[in-house]
């Protein structure tokens, strides 16, 4: 969902190998493309969209509104994993890897230069970037949750997040992380505090009746539901048919 509360911004299968970024207004208006790739965020301005593109393997940043597509230069990453963006609008953080390497952090401005190396001593792997840009919430060798502040300083340890949460959103003001402990229709959101770590059912996610719903996956890095958001569904429907005079 796009900070104005007018847009939705998706990803479309049928954009060739790559796929398609799309918008449309929340009225159901026509879609118009902003690129090839997988949607990663919308800038915190809301005037860039930060994209993953498949084939060949990078990133590219595209305007939602008036503005011109840019290409990230890969540097020396073979595989962009994922990617989030800076408050400052103007770098994104991207979780790649070079050619036999492990995967890493990396700045990039896009602007123009090549990502550049976020050495985070003890990390494993990444999940989340906090929102003023100080830490990404990742894991250790031991699967245990740290921040790992973005300057080499010493992780953050975080129990208040399990081993097999599923990670989504920080509330609006990064003082509280969203996860869930399992996949279900409706979801329950559980807050977890960073200051107490103490965790709290706070949200119940998706509609209670539809038939069919298999998950529920919640879209963007913040959750604010008093100011509206977005998710996405797996929906599988079955047909029963009853055959009269059947015979085994």
């Amino acid at each position: 969902l796009h900070p104005d509360n007018k847009k939705v911004l998706f990803v479309d299968g049928r954009g060739g190998v790559n796929y398609s970024i799309v918008s449309r207004t929340v009225d159901g208006s026509p879609l118009t493309t902003l690129g090839e790739g997988d949607l990663e965020g919308i800038s915190p301005d809301g005037n860039w969209v930060l994209a993953q593109v498949a084939t060949p393997p990078g990133a590219a940043v595209y305007p939602i509104g008036t503005g011109t597509a840019r290409k990230l230069p890969a540097g020396p990453l073979v595989q962009f994993h994922n990617g989030f963006w800076f408050p400052d609008n103007e770098h994104v953080l991207i979780i790649g890897n070079e050619s036999g390497e492990p995967v890493r952090c990396y700045r990039q401005s896009i602007s123009g230069g090549p990502p550049v190396l976020i050495p985070l001593v003890g990390a494993e792997s990444f999940d989340l970037l906090t929102r003023d840009g100080s830490a990404i919430l990742g894991q250790d060798a031991n699967r245990d949750w740290f921040l790992f502040p973005l300057d080499g300083g010493t992780p953050r340890p975080m129990p208040g997040v399990h081993d097999r949460d599923e990670i989504w959103a920080w509330n609006p003001d990064g003082t509280a992380l969203y996860v869930t402990e399992r996949r279900e229709v409706p979801s329950t959101l559980i807050r977890v505090d960073l200051a107490t770590q103490e965790r709290q059912p706070d949200f119940v996610l998706g509609p209670a009746t539809e038939p069919g719903l298999v998950w529920l996956t919640l879209n963007g890095s913040v959750f604010d539901p008093d100011n509206g958001y977005g998710y996405s569904y797996l929906k599988s429907l079955s047909k029963l048919f009853v055959v009269d005079g059947a015979r085994w």
